[in-house]
């Protein structure tokens, strides 16, 4: 079930329809802890795992790209759990380039019901980039 633009029930025969799409923007607050395992050669091979906080910022369902509505009993917060290892690549004495395969895994469902059979936990897998740049101390 779902309700439109002005919070009116509607009928759930529109989920037949297979244009129908769900989108949910979060904001992540996280928090990681950094394990030096080992150091091959000049290569750094780190573990980052942790938590983070997500806020649901703004959520719709959509056909063809007009807000037909919204879903109904979604939490506004949520905790995931975040492991990834990290690969540091040395370009010079102060600079290096990281490569991060990285998994996040929601800790409690996005339905706010108990009422809901089928709890959804959102999980992705994402390889993370970036450049390190050492501060001289």
């Amino acid at each position: 079930a779902y309700s439109d633009k002005n919070g009116r029930f509607n009928d759930t025969s529109l989920l037949d329809n297979k244009s129908l799409n769900q989108k949910m923007t979060y904001v992540e607050i996280p928090l990681f802890i950094n394990f030096n395992l080992l150091k091959y050669r000049n290569i750094e091979i780190n573990l980052n795992t942790g938590i983070s906080l997500n806020y649901l910022f703004k959520q719709g369902i959509y056909k063809n790209a007009e807000k037909i509505g919204y879903a109904q009993d979604l939490r506004k917060y949520n905790f995931a759990e975040t492991f990834g290892i990290c690969f540091n690549i040395p370009v010079s004495p102060r600079l290096a380039f990281s490569i991060e395969p990285r998994f996040r895994y929601f800790m409690n469902s996005i339905q706010n019901s108990n009422s809901v059979v089928l709890k959804n936990y959102p999980y992705s897998f994402g390889i993370y980039t970036g450049i390190i740049y050492s501060l001289p101390f």
